[in-house]
């Protein structure tokens, strides 16, 4: 497999890893284990994905891709955070489920690009070069803000008092999300032109705010949202 492949996949998703991690200023979650969610979903939700994959009915490409693969993932996602959080100590306020789930996430995309990036390798280089770049801003970026809106609510429950029930609801979102990306894929330019306005419509109105509230609802919070400042209500 090329090196250049190898990068192309990795690189973008490590990159948004990174920034996630970065925007939570006053306790950002220690290397080792942002780098162990990232692993997490790399290697054992890639590799559980695709050993379930391989056991489910043959439903056809476009129920497989739109309904079993967002199913799969996203479950399979969650259930990493939730051995994550068994394990590891620095997994203490509401908003680490986002930055930890966003890390899942965004490891699941960087081997989900490398194996589609090296299967398209033969492509013209300006049609792969626009893959990579596709699937950097547009694919990868999904997987990490789904994950990290379900460790949202998993969060709450760990340290604020939410409800299962929450998750639950959280997870048909991702999957529901999830499912509409998969689903346009099908539409040629059109579905691409979809995809492009949707998944900023959805970080802006849905993931910013999210993460914002996130960071208030973690005891002693000052700052360092997606943009602007977050001040923690003061306790009646």
């Amino acid at each position: 497999m090329p090196a250049v492949i190898i990068l192309s996949g990795l690189l973008p998703p490590v990159l948004w890893t990174l920034f996630i991690r970065s925007r939570d200023r006053d306790d950002r979650e220690p290397w080792r284990a942002v780098i162990g969610a990232f692993l997490l979903g790399a290697v054992p939700v890639v590799t559980l994905t695709l050993f379930v994959g391989a056991r489910l009915l043959d439903v056809g490409a476009f129920l497989g891709v739109v309904v079993e693969a967002p199913l799969v993932e996203e479950s399979l996602k969650l259930l990493a955070l939730l051995a994550f959080g068994l394990v590891v100590r620095a997994y203490d306020e509401p908003v680490d489920g986002m930055v930890y789930g966003a890390a899942i996430g965004f490891g699941f995309a960087a081997v989900e690009n490398i194996l589609y990036f090296n299967v398209q390798a033969d492509q013209a280089p300006e049609t792969l070069a626009t893959l990579i770049v596709l699937r950097s801003f547009g694919s990868a970026v999904m997987h990490g803000v789904v994950a990290a809106w379900v460790g949202h609510a998993h969060g709450l429950v760990r340290h604020a008092g939410g409800t299962w029930g929450a998750v639950l609801v959280a997870l048909g979102q991702a999957m529901a999300i999830h499912m509409v990306w998969n689903a346009m894929s099908f539409l040629g330019l059109a579905g691409l032109i979809v995809n492009v306005i949707l998944l900023p419509i959805f970080i802006v109105r849905g993931f910013v705010p999210r993460f914002r509230r996130s960071l208030a609802e973690s005891p002693g919070r000052q700052g360092g949202s997606l943009g602007g400042r977050v001040n923690r209500p003061a306790s009646p």
